[in-house]
């Protein structure tokens, strides 16, 4: 509880903790719950947006391949991936490989596919 909080808000809480159930002030809710919607907006654009063929570049470049390991992992040349990656830009809206990276790094989970082994 911070102290900024309404003379009300802390009283409600004590009451509520008292009576042995948990309280969260209002803001942190709503604030964790945006969180965790624009989570799932993101997941689902990752997910959907995507082929199958599409989130494998997407987990070597998150690793640090470069197009022509990615497409040596993959069996593509290398202009394949490249026209990958293009696609991936325009579908999820980056311009560049480190943003990408970063935003499969944060999302690989997401991003795996059933019955691969993800790293952390």
């Amino acid at each position: 509880m911070l102290k900024e909080e309404a003379l009300t808000e802390l009283v409600q809480s004590i009451r509520a903790v008292a009576q042995g159930r948990q309280w969260l002030p209002l803001a942190w809710v709503n604030a964790a719950l945006e969180r965790e919607s624009k989570r799932r907006s993101t997941r689902q654009r990752l997910t959907q947006l995507m082929t199958i063929r599409e989130r494998q570049v997407v987990l070597l470049i998150a690793d640090g391949l470069s197009n022509k390991e990615v497409g040596r992992r993959l069996d593509l040349s290398e202009g394949t991936v490249k026209i990958h990656l293009h696609n991936i830009y325009q579908k999820l809206h980056v311009n560049n490989r480190t943003t990408l990276a970063a935003l499969a790094i944060a999302h690989r989970n997401d991003l795996a596919l059933p019955g691969e082994n993800v790293r952390s």
